[in-house]
């Protein structure tokens, strides 16, 4: 019985893939780079725009546009501007209402991750993701203010920063991390908080701005 409902759950799951975008994404277009048995996946109302010189290099699965109600017309979003590339190192799910963006000459890397609804990635330079990450509903990662501000000098005072998120980290509802960030392994970042400053390891955060409450152990189910 088991079986036949995992049998029935996986033909429910073809049918709602984009069958045009699948094949063109894995078959023809030559801005996608992938391994032996890795595939874009973009389920309905999954939205993919590769401008010119863009690359998407895949290792794995990147599943786009998943888990919508029936009748939805939600949409996700991967937008890769010029000579920008995202790499994706382990199987990605994107949650229907989520975004991955990557700035001309941006690089996004990503590895076994789940982005729930609403969860926003924008890279103007480099923004990294380790596996075994967690990115709850409406969660901001951002490696750039993406407007200048500067000093009396006449000099930039806010560069796009580099963010860098390690292996098993659990990044809660509608946290904000910016520009220059390490999250290292087993990090947690409570809801709402907001993250201007590297998180130690299996250091919970919270708040706005975000301060630690110490030494936290977690796993998925």
């Amino acid at each position: 019985m088991n079986a036949l409902r995992e049998r029935a759950n996986n033909m429910k799951k073809i049918f709602q893939i984009n069958i045009i975008k699948f094949i063109y994404y894995n078959y023809l277009c030559k801005k996608v780079k992938r391994d032996k048995g890795a595939k874009l996946i973009p389920y309905r109302g999954a939205r993919i725009e590769l401008k010119k010189g863009a690359c998407l290099i895949l290792h794995a699965n990147l599943n786009v546009c998943i888990g919508k109600v029936k009748g939805s017309h939600e949409e996700a979003y991967v937008q890769l501007h010029e000579n920008s590339v995202l790499e994706v190192n382990g199987h990605v799910m994107v949650a229907y209402g989520a975004m991955i963006q990557a700035h001309p000459n941006a690089k996004i890397t990503i590895g076994q991750s789940y982005l729930n609804t609403r969860a926003t990635i924008v890279a103007e330079k480099e923004i990294n993701i380790g596996n075994d990450v967690l990115i709850s509903r409406d969660s901001i990662i951002f490696d750039s203010d993406f407007h200048p501000v500067f000093n009396e000098e006449g000099e930039r005072a806010n560069e796009p920063k580099a963010v860098n998120i390690e292996n098993h980290v659990w990044i809660g509802v509608k946290a904000v991390i910016l520009r220059g960030v390490t999250l290292h392994e087993g990090a947690v970042i409570g809801a709402t908080a907001l993250v201007t400053a590297d998180v130690k390891e299996k250091v919970m955060i919270s708040g706005m701005p975000g301060r630690a409450f110490g030494y936290i152990d977690w796993r998925t189910k």
